[in-house]
């Protein structure tokens, strides 16, 4: 599988009785482009290292994949090395227990948006978001808890720019689900963002994007003023600036 560069007939893929999907793609290091937007997984319940080392792909469209019924998405995306983005936001993992190095070593992602996710079943975290190097902010939402856990070591290992919502810095005496909740500052520290209620580059709320959003964000760079920054921040870098006035102009118009 190291060799396969393209794949070709993928629409003509019949999977709607597919129950395992592990290791699909597993190893495919070279390959350039994958399109699995035919897939019916409604039936499938293992997804586990379905993309694993998919390292020449820089991101991949999930928008179809269907997560009702998977358990297990353990090293789902392992070793998914030149991804600079990841749209899970379809996810529906209420049934899953085992999310183990679900995003080791996705290690060119500055940010991750997990606010869809409900992690009520899920007893393994562990190496979840080991190596990523890059990634600097984490968004969840009220789905997210650690309750269920039994298994979390070193689900935060080799960090060195991830930062909560408060402000939180990552701290290599707390690499477990210890701090894997959102961050509420210095009495009770964490990894991650809450995740605003409206949707990105809504700077004012009013559920459209608009000139309007665009005058707040320049407004709030010019006075140094408080911003939502999980409204604002439009390229995840946690700083709101003239890249993501750009950003969310070039989305008003569509470029």
């Amino acid at each position: 599988m190291a060799s396969l560069q393209t794949i070709t007939g993928m629409a003509y893929l019949n999977t709607s009785e597919v129950t395992n999907m592990r290791w699909l793609f597993g190893g495919c290091s070279v390959l350039r482009s994958l399109d699995v937007s035919n897939f019916n997984t409604a039936n499938v319940t293992n997804m586990s290292s379905m993309f694993q080392a998919c390292s020449g792909l820089t991101g991949i469209d999930l928008s179809n994949i269907n997560t009702a019924k998977v358990t297990n998405m353990s090293q789902m995306f392992y070793e998914c090395y030149n991804f600079t983005s990841l749209d899970v936001s379809n996810f529906n993992t209420a049934n899953v227990i085992n999310m183990n190095n679900m995003f080791d070593e996705c290690r060119s992602m500055t940010s991750l948006d997990l606010s869809s996710f409900n992690t009520a079943m899920v007893r393994y975290m562990g190496w979840m978001f080991g190596a990523c190097y890059a990634l600097r902010t984490i968004y969840v939402g009220d789905g997210w808890t650690t309750a269920a856990v039994q298994f979390s070591s070193y689900m935060f290992s080799s960090y060195y720019n991830l930062v909560g919502g408060q402000g939180t810095i990552y701290d290599y005496n707390y690499v477990d689900a210890a701090y894997a909740h959102i961050d509420g500052g210095p009495s009770n520290p964490g990894y991650f963002t809450k995740k605003s209620a409206h949707r990105l580059g809504d700077v004012n709320g009013d559920g459209d994007l608009d000139v309007s959003d665009v005058t707040l964000m320049i407004q709030a760079i010019l006075n140094s003023s408080a911003i939502d920054l999980g409204v604002a921040d439009m390229n995840g870098d946690r700083i709101i600036d003239v890249v993501d006035v750009t950003q969310l102009i070039a989305y008003i118009l569509n470029i």
